[in-house]
């Protein structure tokens, strides 16, 4: 399996029940089911502009990503439900660190 030009594979991961940071995220349903999050399984090799040149991801595998929903592409690799996603529809980029503090509570 190889992913084309600017489009990234990311393996969604589940939204924590209590969040702890400063990333602000939707509370309602509506907002959550617009905006997805998840780690970058493979990409391809980036854009290219009108003159040929092409554009570097601006990000890499294993990194992880908020992204928008709506021009996902839900494909099934290796019995895992993956998104396929353009890499305009990528809002935010997280370290892993990031990520942990999402699910942890404010006890600590």
């Amino acid at each position: 399996m190889r992913v084309t030009a600017d489009n990234l594979l990311i393996k969604p991961m589940p939204w924590p029940e209590q969040k702890h940071g400063t990333i602000l995220l939707p509370d309602n349903r509506t907002g959550r089911e617009q905006l997805g999050r998840g780690e970058i399984i493979a990409m391809g090799a980036g854009a290219y502009t009108q003159q040929g040149v092409q554009l570097p991801p601006d990000m890499g595998v294993g990194e992880y990503v908020y992204y928008l929903r709506r021009s996902r592409v839900p494909v099934i690799v290796d019995g895992w439900e993956m998104d396929l996603v353009p890499e305009r529809e990528i809002l935010m980029v997280l370290t892993k660190d990031e990520i942990t503090k999402e699910g942890e509570t404010s006890d600590g």
